[in-house]
């Protein structure tokens, strides 16, 4: 089986509705991600810089 280098995951709340920002990073981190990427199309930026320290 071929290894794979590197794993980015892009958390998304607007795509499937399951899961926080924060609970996808942890599972992402979890299963050996290399990096995490808030995306968030909606909302105000004074709160999606409020989630962005518990990621």
């Amino acid at each position: 089986m071929k290894n794979i280098d590197r794993l980015h995951v892009l958390t998304d709340t607007e795509l499937q509705h399951h899961y926080s920002h924060k609970e996808l990073a942890e599972l992402a981190t979890f299963g050996g991600t290399s990096v995490n990427q808030f995306r968030q199309k909606q909302g105000f930026t004074r709160q999606m810089i409020g989630e962005r320290p518990a990621i």
